[in-house]
């Protein structure tokens, strides 16, 4: 079984990669940001999560948030009697499925996949999403979402938050690289070139 990592900062381009993933080829999409949210609501932490993820992180390490993702992926693969993996009992897709994991932040993020998915058989694939600095602040202001940087300086201090995780060394060391500087519609033929030649 494949599985496809896939990091890039923000509005390059990784949730258009999930929704042609999901929709058009099969695969089921699980997002790391999702257990930084579930972290949130169980601690009663409000405000900004890019600060939520950062005090954990520093607190409990880079792999907080993957190891507690894991848990709740583990049981697709044949987990029983590998030492590296915990059970969960927590069902989220068939082990039939395509799997994409969404957000990695870091080497170490990365890393923790990796060994757990290549012991039990099988491959893990890290991806990186690239675009211009200025080309994804201007989609950002476009698209306005409520935990966006509203101004430049707020979007280059949360770029070099994210940086200080590991990220922009994350990106770098990935294998496999989609640019994501021009159109749409370029970039979403590129999307489906990639993900038909995976299959």
């Amino acid at each position: 079984m494949k599985v496809l990592c896939v990091t890039g900062k923000r509005a390059s381009g990784k949730t258009r990669l999930a929704e042609i993933a999901k929709k058009e080829f099969g695969f089921s999409v699980v997002e790391l940001s999702s257990v930084v949210y579930e972290m949130m609501d169980e601690l009663g932490e409000g405000g900004d999560v890019r600060l939520f993820s950062d005090k954990m992180r520093k607190k409990y390490g880079k792999e907080v948030f993957v190891e507690r993702l894991w848990r709740k992926v583990a049981h697709i693969f044949d987990t029983s009697s590998h030492p590296l993996i915990e059970r969960s009992p927590l069902p989220m897709v068939s082990s039939s499925l395509k799997l994409i994991v969404m957000g990695l932040r870091s080497k170490e993020e990365y890393e923790f996949l990796e060994k757990r998915i290549n012991a039990v058989g099988g491959r893990a694939l890290l991806l990186s999403i690239i675009a211009d600095k200025k080309i994804r602040f201007e989609r950002m202001r476009k698209r306005n979402r409520e935990n966006d940087p509203k101004s430049w300086e707020e979007f280059i201090r949360a770029e070099n938050i994210e940086d200080s995780w590991g990220l922009e060394e994350l990106i770098l060391s990935s294998p496999i690289t989609i640019i994501n500087n021009s159109s749409l519609q370029e970039y979403e033929s590129k999307v489906r070139k990639f993900l038909e030649f995976l299959q």
